[in-house]
Protein backbone atom coordinates (compact mmCIF):
# COMPACT_ATOMS: atom_id res chain seq x y z
CA UNK A 1 0.00 0.00 0.00
CA UNK A 2 3.13 2.27 0.08
CA UNK A 3 2.14 3.63 -3.86
CA UNK A 4 -0.65 4.85 -2.26
CA UNK A 5 0.76 8.49 -0.86
CA UNK A 6 2.79 8.58 -3.97
CA UNK A 7 0.15 8.41 -6.47
CA UNK A 8 -2.25 10.86 -4.19
CA UNK A 9 0.80 13.84 -3.92
CA UNK A 10 1.10 12.78 -7.82
CA UNK A 11 -1.87 13.36 -9.22
CA UNK A 12 -2.25 16.28 -6.54
CA UNK A 13 0.61 17.74 -8.34
CA UNK A 14 -0.93 17.33 -11.86
CA UNK A 15 -4.09 18.83 -11.24
CA UNK A 16 -1.93 21.92 -10.23
CA UNK A 17 -0.13 22.13 -13.02
CA UNK A 18 -3.47 21.26 -15.24
CA UNK A 19 -5.23 24.34 -13.62
CA UNK A 20 -2.08 26.52 -13.40
CA UNK A 21 -1.95 26.12 -17.31
CA UNK A 22 -5.55 26.50 -17.67
CA UNK A 23 -5.69 29.72 -16.07
CA UNK A 24 -2.86 30.75 -18.02
CA UNK A 25 -4.37 30.12 -21.27
CA UNK A 26 -7.52 32.02 -19.92
CA UNK A 27 -6.19 34.80 -19.34
CA UNK A 28 -4.11 35.09 -22.76
CA UNK A 29 -7.19 34.51 -24.90
CA UNK A 30 -8.15 37.04 -22.89
CA UNK A 31 -6.06 39.66 -22.97
CA UNK A 32 -4.75 39.01 -26.01
CA UNK A 33 -1.02 40.25 -25.12
CA UNK A 34 2.16 38.36 -23.40
CA UNK A 35 2.58 41.37 -21.55
CA UNK A 36 -0.49 41.20 -19.54
CA UNK A 37 -0.18 37.78 -19.36
CA UNK A 38 3.22 38.02 -17.40
CA UNK A 39 1.60 40.84 -15.53
CA UNK A 40 -1.17 39.11 -14.25
CA UNK A 41 1.03 35.50 -13.49
CA UNK A 42 3.26 37.84 -11.41
CA UNK A 43 0.25 39.09 -9.50
CA UNK A 44 -0.78 35.34 -8.88
CA UNK A 45 2.49 34.92 -7.64
CA UNK A 46 2.16 37.33 -5.09
CA UNK A 47 5.08 39.32 -7.65
CA UNK A 48 3.35 42.57 -7.26
CA UNK A 49 6.81 44.65 -8.95
CA UNK A 50 6.31 47.37 -11.89
CA UNK A 51 4.74 45.75 -14.31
Amino acid sequence: MEWIQPAIEAGAITVVAIAIVFVAVALYKMSGTIPSLTAAMGTMAGNTSDA
